[in-house]
Parts: C-alpha cells; sequence; structure tokens
C-alpha cells in the first residue's frame, strides 16, 4: 500500500483501461497488451480485492484522439462522476486518451472524488499539486515522470 492510497479508495472500484488505437496494434504488439492487462495484478498488490478490479477493454482498436465511441472511457469517467471509482490504471496517460480536453476534465473529476491514477511504476493523486503537475505537462507521459522529476 502507499500513503496516497486510503480504505475509501479499496471500498471502490479499480479500473484497469486496456487501449491500443488499432485492430493491427491489437494484434501486433502482444507485449503491450500484456502490460496492460498485468496492470489488474498490480490492483491486487496494492490493496484491492480481485471483485473490485475491473479490467475495462472494450476500445480496443479504437484510436485515443477523442472520447466518441469509447464506451470503456465513458463508463469509467461516469463511475468517477458517481463515486464509484477509486483508481484507475492505466500503462500510460495516452491509454486514457490523447485528447488534452477529455484527459483534463477526467483529471479533474478524479481530484473532486478522491481517485488515484496508477501507472506501472507510481500511484498518483490528481488533487495533489505536485502530481497534477506532471499530468499537465503534454510533452511528457507516465513512464518518462522519473527523468522529468530529476531535472526540475
Amino acid at each position: 500500500m502507499t500513503a496516497k492510497l486510503n480504505r475509501t479508495h479499496f471500498e471502490r472500484r479499480a479500473f484497469v483501461y486496456v487501449r491500443q488505437s488499432t485492430a493491427m496494434q491489437v494484434h501486433e504488439h502482444v507485449e503491450s497488451r500484456q502490460r496492460q492487462y498485468a496492470l489488474a495484478e498490480r490492483a491486487a498488490t496494492l490493496g484491492w480485492s480481485r471483485g473490485n478490479i475491473e479490467v475495462v477493454d472494450e476500445d480496443q482498436g479504437k484510436s485515443g484522439a477523442t472520447s466518441e465511441g469509447r464506451t470503456g472511457f465513458a463508463r469509467i469517467a461516469d463511475a468517477v462522476g458517481q463515486g464509484q471509482a477509486g483508481a484507475i490504471l492505466a500503462v500510460e496517460a495516452s491509454r486514457l486518451s490523447r485528447s488534452s480536453m477529455d484527459w483534463q476534465r477526467l483529471l479533474a473529476l478524479c481530484a473532486v472524488a478522491s481517485v488515484a491514477v496508477i501507472d506501472e511504476h507510481a500511484v498518483y493523486d490528481p488533487a495533489d499539486g505536485d502530481d497534477r503537475m506532471l499530468f499537465e505537462r503534454d510533452d511528457i507521459n507516465f513512464l518518462d515522470r522519473e527523468a522529468f522529476l530529476a531535472a526540475c
């Protein structure tokens, strides 16, 4: 467990978002797909019961350029807004959305609803100023965060 997670997070669901942009990527990028599905195990290791972990993969083969037509993304955003989500897990921010507007709206909802955002390496609190600063940078993704922080 980490200091950024508390009992309230674990009482709600952890949503693991799995998405690749094209059918070709889904078929050919097996390692990426495996890494994304492995985040369900990360949620369990952090403390979520397996029954409270939901893998959302119906947006496979759909671009993240817009939320239109991505029912999985909409379902997660709805769960956040209704207070049903404790965390969203994704390998990197671009798996959630490549649209800055959609991404910033989701982060704002997460901050208000106390929903953690988790990648393979860290747990982020969108309400925390330092974590929020990382999310607001368009030129870095989750996997580059250590290099970015080291340079600050």
